[in-house]
């Protein structure tokens, strides 16, 4: 549209974009805008006409500026005063090419843009304060949502995973991650470990002191289990009321589930006060621990839980307070 020249008013293509109007419209919504005004490389503005009705020609106070911006093809800048104000002149070259192929000097246009930077930097600054509160109230929401979705979301996620009362993993993440550590350590070569403990005298607990000290007996006995299970790849879990399991991903043989069993038990037997007694002592609390390995005893999730059941009641009948691996036999 610019290339077609000047006096293109009444033109079907200037009506359709008349960057004049789009000017206007510039200056009405930015006060701290003066002007804009597009000019040939001879400095004759398009579209605009001076008082004679020739076309409005650039000032020739800034005619060294303007060929300065021809010339270098660089935005130039120069502070004049307009009725006693402030102003700044801004001429921005661009290049309307059609032809890319063929350059041609009368592709070049230059923008001259008049606004008081006063003005424009007051308002910048008003912007920079209105944005940062808008970054801030953004964040702040964000944090909110955040927090909601963790309360509403996280929680129940949480609970559909592990047990309530222990924060161990509950039956249904053990039997997943029994089915999967034998199918990939089987793929693999290796080994996977099967632990099945069970309180001994739990009940006495319960019947003699009441649930609530039963379930902080729990809590501790899981709080201990855990802390003997170092290897985050290894599960542990409470299956209901006092039995628990642990999965040994990365078990060697026998002898290193035999070790852990042994540190549970171990672990077991120090004290544990509720209402001023030592129930470990008082109610002869121990631990049985029934141990399988597959693929050794076991080629599926649901025959090693079996070994490891079968072992652990076996653990029970030859006196408890003691563990027992899997035997055919």
């Amino acid at each position: 549209m610019i290339e077609l020249g000047l006096y293109q008013e009444n033109n079907p293509i200037f009506k359709s974009f008349n960057f004049l109007e789009i000017s206007s419209k510039l200056k009405e919504k930015y006060s701290y805008i003066n002007d804009i005004t597009v000019y040939t490389t001879s400095g004759k503005a398009i579209g605009k006409s001076g008082e004679d009705g020739k076309s409005l020609l650039v000032a020739d106070e800034n005619r060294p500026i303007f060929n300065k911006a021809v010339h270098d093809k660089i935005v130039q800048k120069v502070k004049r005063t307009i009725h006693g104000d402030p102003v700044t002149y801004r001429y921005v070259p661009y290049i309307v090419q059609f032809e890319t192929d063929v350059a041609k000097h009368t592709d070049q246009r230059i923008i001259e843009i008049v606004y008081n930077e006063k003005d424009l930097k007051n308002k910048l600054k008003q912007n920079n304060q209105i944005f940062l509160l808008q970054l801030f109230a953004t964040i702040a929401c964000a944090l909110m949502i955040s927090y909601i979705i963790t309360r509403l979301v996280a929680r129940p996620m949480y609970l559909a995973s592990h047990d309530l009362l222990t924060g161990l993993s509950n039956r249904a993440v053990f039997e997943n991650s029994l089915m999967s550590s034998v199918e990939k350590n089987k793929k693999k070569g290796r080994k996977t470990g099967l632990l099945h403990i069970d309180l001994d005298n739990f009940k006495k607990i319960n019947d003699t002191l009441g649930h609530e000290a039963g379930d902080y007996f729990l809590k501790e006995v899981g709080r201990r289990i855990r802390s003997v299970v170092n290897d985050p790849n290894d599960i542990t879990a409470r299956l209901g009321g006092d039995e628990f399991v642990i999965i040994l991903n990365h078990v060697m043989d026998e002898n290193a589930a035999s070790n852990v069993a042994l540190q549970i038990i171990q672990e077991l037997k120090r004290p544990i006060e509720i209402k001023g007694a030592d129930v470990v002592k008082e109610y002869n609390i121990t631990a049985s621990i029934g141990i399988a390995l597959a693929p050794d005893h076991a080629q599926d999730s649901d025959e090693l839980y079996n070994c490891a059941d079968q072992a652990l009641y076996h653990a029970k009948r030859t006196g408890k307070n003691t563990f027992s691996v899997y035997n055919k036999a």
